[in-house]
This record gives C-alpha cells, structure tokens and sequence, in this order.
C-alpha cells in the first residue's frame, strides 16, 4: 500500500511539474497569426521595401506566425537559438531553397513550424507554427546538439561590439555551460570566437576589399599623403592583395628637418592570411621617434622590400648623408642595393651595438 502511494505522488508530481513547464513555456511565446509583431512607433523611419523585411532588435527568440528573418540560414540560427533558451531539440523534415519545415525530435509530438521565402527577396517568414510540445524530458534533453559554431557565434556576437578582443575560447565554454547548460569542446568555442568577431567585426577578406576606399579617403583627409597598393592579378581568379606603402603628409613634410637617418624593420602580422609590416622611422631633433612610412608585404622577401625601397624614395631621394639602419636582414640589404645604386650606405644595429661598446671600453 505504502509503495502504492508513493508511486502515485510520483507520478502527480511528474505531470504537475511537466504542466507547469509547458505553461511557462506558452506564455513566453506568440503565435497567434493577427498579433502584431511590433509598434510602428518603434521602428526607426524606413523607405521603400526594406521597411516591410525589418527585424525588429527587442523581438529577440521570440517565435511567431508573420515573423521575418533576413535569410534563411538567419532563420534557422534564431529558431536554434529559441529552442536551446527553451531547452527542446527540433529536427529539419523538409529543406527547400524556397521554404523549410521543422519538426520536434519526437515523431508523436506536434511541434512543427514552416518558413518560407519572401516573393524575390531572400527574406524568410514564419507562416505556420504549432509550438505546443508533448515530448518527454528524456527527448528535450537533447538540445545540446543544435549548439553549432554558426548559432553560439550569434548568441556571443554582441560581445565583441565596440571591443578588441572580446572574450576567449575558455570563457566562451563557461559562458555556455552557466546560461544555457550546454558543454562544448574547446576547439568548437574557438571556431564560434572566430565566427562571432566575423559576424560583429567583419570578415579579413571584407577587411582586406576596402583598402582602395580607405586609401582614397586617407588621401582626401590628408592632402599630400602617399599611397600605393599592389595586387596580384590572376586570369582565372579574383584579384589579390599584395603590397601596400602609405605615408602621411605630415611625415612627409616633417622628414626635411630629420636627422638623415632611417631604421628599417618588419614584424609578422597575425591572422588568417599573415603577413609583415615593415616601418621606416626617423629621428627628430629632440631624440624621438618619427614614423616615415609603413607598408603591408607578403614576407620579408626581396622583392617586397625592393617593391617599398622604390616608394620610399620618393619621399627619401639619394643623399650622401643618408644612413640606413637595419637588423641586418639580408633582403632588407639585397633591396636598398637594387634600389640606390649610387648611395647604399647601410649599417646593422649589431655593428652599432659594437661600435658603442668599444667606445665606451
């Protein structure tokens, strides 16, 4: 009898807490095909056919019958976002380039939700959804999985907004594992990192396709400034980058009262596509640093340096008086004797390091 009893409070307690789930999770969502996704007080003024695709920022997981996405990879990201938040896993049944239909994990429970494509645009809507489940904890428990690199880049996007760095792979992991209780691996945090600071920041490509407008606007700002870029053209592919030289008016102006002395050096870039910066600085008569020019090169090579070499004189022309300073990088050597035939004085910063210890013995 006692048996009895507690496996009939067991199993009240089971449905009680599995009704109250369920209520919580209705209330938080909109489904109803005449509700109003937003005021049209509170969306900036927008003209022309953008204004009907607008997503709304404070619309968040919410999911609803007439809600718009941008695309639909947006689409399916946000709704992976819904489900995780509400902790149920979902499944594609039907997977079109002009609509999709998701389906809940569990094949008894109704949970389904169909998207389709916006007339020409490539905007995705929310036209039908049934977001009532009737899967068991055992099923939901699941959701874990649709925590890919492309949906915790969307959730960790808005922490790389207006920032440098933004948090690491490791903080990522624990971010995940205290707010949504889903554990990933390191490398998988790693490749969301790179996917949200793509998504918050640009892309390096994207980065790298706006050189020519930022060189035009550097020149515009500063009258006088220097910029050249070099690409790499391939017949049977897109342009590449290769060199950029850049040198500012002021630097140019201010190198006639330098002292005719110009250290060399470059360092690797980080990143996916590398790289080196090479500087040219100077010394002004108050023993301080003045930067001359910088250049973006594949490597320290010799034909970057001599392709920068070629640059910099226009600003540094041959001077008897000049004096080259260098790590004594072969290529940087290999360079300033292509480039200045009549004047390659050049010296290490070892040799100058010697010269001062002997003189100071």
């Amino acid at each position: 009898m006692l048996v009895a009893k507690q496996i009939w409070l067991w199993s009240n307690w089971e449905n009680r807490v599995h009704t109250l789930y369920y209520s919580i999770y209705i209330n938080r969502v909109l489904f109803i095909l005449q509700t109003t996704p937003m005021s049209l007080m509170d969306v900036p003024f927008i003209s022309g056919v953008d204004s009907v695709f607008f997503d709304v920022k404070y619309e968040g997981d919410k999911l609803f019958v007439g809600r718009v996405f941008k695309s639909k990879s947006d689409c399916k990201i946000k709704i992976a976002i819904h489900a995780i938040n509400r902790k149920f896993h979902f499944r594609t049944a039907r997977s079109t380039p002009k609509f999709m239909v998701l389906k809940c994990i569990s094949k008894t429970c109704p949970w389904r939700v169909y998207a389709s494509k916006v007339d020409t645009s490539d905007s995705f809507q929310v036209r039908q959804a049934n977001q009532r489940h009737t899967c068991t904890i055992d099923q939901r428990r699941r959701y874990h999985r649709l925590a890919t690199t492309q949906v915790i880049g969307e959730l960790m996007q808005s922490r790389f907004l207006g920032i440098k760095r933004g948090p690491n792979a490791a903080v990522i992991r624990k971010f995940l594992l205290d707010d949504y209780h889903v554990s990933i691996s390191y490398w998988k945090a790693w490749r969301a990192r790179e996917v949200a600071m793509e998504k918050s920041l640009g892309s390096m490509a994207g980065s790298y396709a706006l050189i020519p407008a930022y060189a035009g606007l550097l020149q515009q700002a500063n009258p006088g400034s220097l910029c050249f870029t070099e690409y790499d053209d391939d017949p049977t592919g897109p342009r590449r980058f290769k060199y950029q030289f850049i040198a500012f008016a002021a630097s140019i102006k201010g190198y006639a009262f330098m002292r005719k002395v110009i250290v060399v050096d470059g360092t690797s870039m980080k990143g996916r596509y590398g790289g080196c910066l090479i500087s040219a600085c100077c010394q002004d008569g108050n023993f301080q640093i003045f930067p001359l020019a910088f250049g973006i090169v594949n490597s320290e090579n010799d034909s970057a340096y001599e392709w920068f070499f070629q640059r910099l004189s226009i600003i540094a022309p041959d001077n008897p008086d000049l004096m080259f300073i260098s790590d004594r990088h072969e290529s940087i050597y290999t360079g300033l004797s292509k480039v200045r035939h009549n004047h390659p004085s050049h010296v290490s910063s070892y040799s100058i390091h010697i010269s001062i210890y002997l003189i100071c013995q």
